[in-house]
């Protein structure tokens, strides 16, 4: 509704009638309404590297309401943009992991420098408010998350018990808590050959246990040394960052399916089992030894043809065994001897003592050639080339497939591979009795000699 005021004017005896034209409630305008950018400078040079956070700063005249947006664009027109809303006054401190994922995402590549137009603006459209539209020259280059340790190409031994704990440690990025640590035995990590691990702290610690779990994801079933690759990634793997990648050699332990496990480190209890049966002792006058490492020990078994250790292993008859005897199995045996031109049954296969053929390994001087080394009989012939030295700890391996090989490891080197025309038949002379195998004994020979065991 108007209001009409009346003007009676005496002109010449006319009359006219005048309105202002205002309309009831009507407010003056404000002035305009406009957001000034005043950081960073336009035409600016800023590195986008996700460790830097980047400041922008504008002033505002007039009412502005409600949120705005801080507007990122390759285009003049503001097409296609990347927004971050804003809720308080200026400045506004873009956190470094924003930033750089923002540009990212915006499709500049790393390394080249490229023209990025910004401005602040209401959040919300309705709003008729002058704007600014500055650029910035941005380069894009891409954090690196650091592996510190361990080093590249270390040897992690899952036998060697005292080498664990290894610390898989890093450089976190800024703004991220959440990463996953890789392992694969390939360099592309396909997600189908990885064992992948979340952390939340800079470091990722590797037991024993949890190692030969990992050797396990990764499908390694034997103890030979391979060849592992690790990298660690952020948990939110949109986020971008170059990874580095190493490796180690990384051998899975023997003992991982171990159904007998004796260490002889009790000299009170020499029979005790740290896996499966206690042993069973023949024969008198053990002692106990000092063994390698700082606190292991190990057990002295003196002459004496009645003096011997028998170990009962509790595996079921396997490998198509018609005959009740074990073809499949591993022994691990530690030992050293006194008197190398001497016989040392160091494992007997017949517990019963009944066998004719050559059921054993053992150290003895190859009938007088005056030099120690392995024997699968004691017979000329049936000797390695390995030289044992006396009161030399050694690491034997007899592992046994019979039906297709057997093998023997004298400290991880291969010393003898027979095949199935070398006592490798299956139910042959290398089977193992279902009750037992025998170590250090004489086995029917007329002697028996000493010699130390400190892990079997």
């Amino acid at each position: 509704m108007k209001l009409y005021h009346f003007i009676f004017l005496c002109v010449f005896g006319g009359l006219f009638l005048s309105s202002c034209g205002k309309e009831e409630n009507e407010t003056p305008q404000d002035e305009t309404a406009k957001i000034s950018l005043s950081a960073p400078d336009n035409n600016a040079n800023i590195t986008v590297t996700g460790t830097n956070d980047v400041t922008f700063d504008w002033n505002k005249t007039g009412t502005v309401s409600g949120n705005c947006l801080l507007v990122l664009s390759l285009s003049e027109r503001l097409s296609s943009p990347q927004t971050i809303e804003i809720a308080g006054n200026p400045p506004l401190i873009v956190p470094a992991r924003t930033i750089l994922d923002k540009i990212i995402a915006l499709g500049i590549e790393e390394g080249i420098p490229t023209k990025v137009y910004w401005s602040i603006k209401p959040a919300s459209s309705d709003q008729n408010v002058e704007t600014e539209i500055r650029t910035l020259n941005v380069t894009c280059s891409f954090p690196t998350l650091a592996l510190n340790s361990p080093d590249n190409l270390i040897v992690i031994d899952g036998n060697n018990a005292s080498s664990f704990p290894y610390t898989f440690s890093f450089t976190p990025l800024p703004s991220v808590s959440d990463y996953k640590i890789k392992f694969s035995l390939n360099e592309a990590f396909p997600t189908d050959a990885t064992a992948v691990y979340d952390i939340n702290t800079n470091s990722y610690s590797l037991t024993e246990e949890s190692f030969n779990t990992l050797m396990a994801d990764l499908g390694v079933t034997n103890s030979i040394t391979t060849l592992v690759y690790w990298t660690v990634v952020a948990a939110d793997e949109t986020l971008v960052a170059r990874s580095q990648v190493r490796s180690f050699s990384g051998r899975r332990s023997v003992y991982l399916n171990a159904v007998g496990s004796w260490s002889f480190d009790d000299p009170n209890n020499f029979v005790k089992a740290d896996i499966g049966a206690d042993l069973i002792l023949g024969g008198t006058g053990f002692t106990s030894v000092a063994a390698p490492g700082t606190t292991n020990k190990g057990i002295c078994i003196p002459d004496g043809i009645e003096n011997y250790i028998h170990a009962i292993h509790n595996i079921q008859p396997n490998g198509g065994s018609t005959k009740d005897r074990v073809n499949e199995y591993t022994i691990l045996l530690d030992f050293r001897v006194p008197n190398v031109t001497q016989f040392h049954s160091l494992i007997y296969t017949d517990v019963h003592l009944t066998r004719t053929g050559p059921s054993r390994l053992a150290v003895s001087d190859n009938w007088g050639e005056g030099k120690g080394g392995l024997t699968y009989a004691g017979w000329p012939g049936m000797s390695s080339d390995n030289v044992i030295s006396p009161n030399v700890w050694y690491r034997v391996v007899l592992s046994a497939k019979c039906g297709q090989f057997w093998r023997v490891y004298l400290d991880g080197q291969l010393s003898f591979n027979g095949n199935v025309t070398d006592y490798a038949q299956r139910d042959s002379e290398f089977a193992l009795e279902t009750d037992g195998v025998l170590f250090a004994t004489a086995g029917g020979w007329p002697f028996g000699y000493q010699m130390d065991i400190s892990h079997i």
